[in-house]
């Protein structure tokens, strides 16, 4: 399955469905309880729309983002928002994620439900801006996720 073949996630999902085990599937293709978060988001980005403009002098673009006080200069102004478990789809998980995101010159953001270690994303993509989501499930989680590693910083 070669990306060069697609034009949008959308069209990558249906052939990526149907080599996944159905428990994989089901995980990745719904959202939590009644899936109303799932609906509103998909409306939300269904409503919108990307108007480029045409004829505009490109020649000295800047795609560096001032997000939280600092200056973060990336060559794609997108990030990799966080989503757990991607070693479930891939044996690499988030370790390959990051390092597509350094890769492109974006922000990686770390699920706190990674199946890949703070460590071992650390180390694969070094040069790769690294944010982590922190849910705090118990204060001793929440500082261990912080202590376990001189890496976090």
């Amino acid at each position: 399955m070669s990306l060069a073949n697609y034009d949008s996630v959308t069209e990558m999902e249906e052939p990526a469905m149907r080599i996944l085990p159905r428990e994989i599937r089901d995980f990745i293709g719904c959202g939590a309880d009644s899936m109303i978060t799932l609906k509103d988001n998909c409306d939300a980005f269904d409503r919108i729309k990307l108007l480029p403009k045409m004829l505009v002098d490109t020649s000295r673009r800047k795609l560096h983002v001032s997000l939280l006080g600092d200056r973060l200069n990336v060559t794609f102004p997108v990030g990799v928002g966080p989503t757990s478990f991607h070693c479930l789809v891939h044996p690499d998980g988030e370790i390959a994620t990051a390092k597509a995101a350094q890769d492109a010159g974006t922000v990686y953001v770390m699920s706190t439900s990674a199946t890949c270690s703070i460590e071992e994303i650390a180390m694969a993509a070094p040069k790769a801006i690294k944010w982590l989501q922190l849910y705090v499930h118990k204060v001793t989680y929440t500082f261990y996720c912080f202590n376990q590693s001189p890496l976090i910083a």
